[in-house]
């Protein structure tokens, strides 16, 4: 018998900031991260976008001249900025088995606005801690967007911690491989 056990996230300490009205998108710069979504999404939420990661496929091109570029950053920057982000958006176009970005703005108090497709959905928790949108659909990812913008980030770091906490993935496992060696 097969179990999943998702990735657990390291939760760090809630950050007492002040949060800038600004839709953040992160990770790699790649095809299935959706990013030209996002970017049309937010900007017809009438937000700002920021953009952090590395371009991770050459190949790939993509119009970036209506966001701020960061570039690579390293995770406790990262987690600050997620901290500081109003929302964070991840659009992808593909069956995303975790959702590590989602994961981590939510531990940082963010909420996430994203496509409900592969484990996102099991990653945020719709009308908790983000907003799902119908996948492939801007004007929808947009209302999503729009509707992040009024949950409590307490709860949305609340949240987290108590569905993706390392702490509980870690009893996950133990409690999976105990059953192993019965």
């Amino acid at each position: 018998m097969g179990h999943v056990l998702p990735n657990g996230v390291r939760p760090v300490p809630a950050l007492n900031t002040s949060v800038d009205r600004v839709a953040l998108v992160a990770g790699r710069i790649s095809p299935e991260k959706g990013i030209e979504h996002a970017i049309a999404a937010a900007t017809q939420a009438g937000l700002p976008v920021s953009v952090a990661g590395a371009h991770y496929d050459p190949a790939y091109v993509v119009d970036l001249s209506a966001a701020e570029v960061l570039g690579s950053l390293p995770r406790n920057e990262l987690r600050r900025l997620m901290a500081r982000s109003a929302v964070t958006i991840c659009a992808v176009r593909w069956d995303e088995p975790f959702g590590m970005v989602a994961a981590e703005a939510q531990m940082a108090g963010c909420p996430v606005a994203a496509y409900r497709r592969g484990a996102i959905p099991e990653v945020v928790e719709d009308g908790v801690s983000g907003r799902l949108a119908e996948p492939d659909d801007v004007t929808s990812l947009a209302r999503a967007i729009d509707e992040c913008m009024e949950l409590d980030r307490s709860a949305v770091r609340a949240s987290a911690v108590r569905r993706l906490g390392l702490e509980g993935s870690l009893d996950r496992y133990e409690a999976v491989l105990e059953g192993a060696a019965r």
